[in-house]
């Protein structure tokens, strides 16, 4: 796998992550799942008992796509997730990943002015962040 592969995949898995459905969505996308999954195993059976080929043969592409998203599937009815992982997720963004991107922008040089030691104080109240940014100026020889 090349690195950009790598890192749509690494970023699928991190939405998926941060993804939270209700109990009822949940629940109908398992038994949506289960039963491509459970009709296509019996398209397969019935195909090999029957010496069908196309049966056989799309029974098989059936199950070479349901598999791989049956897993998803399985990910996303068994993570956690409700209101406690939306908080916990709300505080990483609002802590770690806004501060982060200040930083990154307040390094980058902008025209002909550099900031030196910038650093981002980030206080959490709830779901709400007050952020406190300081840095030192410098023109760019």
């Amino acid at each position: 796998m090349n690195d950009e592969s790598m890192k749509a995949s690494s970023d699928l898995i991190r939405w998926l992550k941060m993804l939270t459905l209700p109990s009822w969505a949940k629940l109908l996308i398992a038994v949506v799942m289960l039963l491509t999954l459970f009709s296509a195993l019996g398209m397969l059976i019935w195909g090999l008992l029957n010496a069908k080929l196309e049966i056989i043969s799309s029974a098989v592409a059936m199950l070479t796509v349901g598999l791989p998203i049956g897993l998803i599937v399985v990910a996303l009815v068994f993570g956690d997730g409700g209101s406690r992982k939306l908080a916990e997720l709300t505080k990483i963004v609002l802590t770690k990943e806004i501060p982060e991107a200040i930083l990154q922008n307040l390094g980058s040089t902008s025209g002909d002015t550099s900031y030196n030691n910038p650093k981002v104080l980030p206080t959490l109240s709830d779901c709400i962040a007050d952020y406190v940014l300081s840095a030192t100026r410098t023109p760019l020889a």
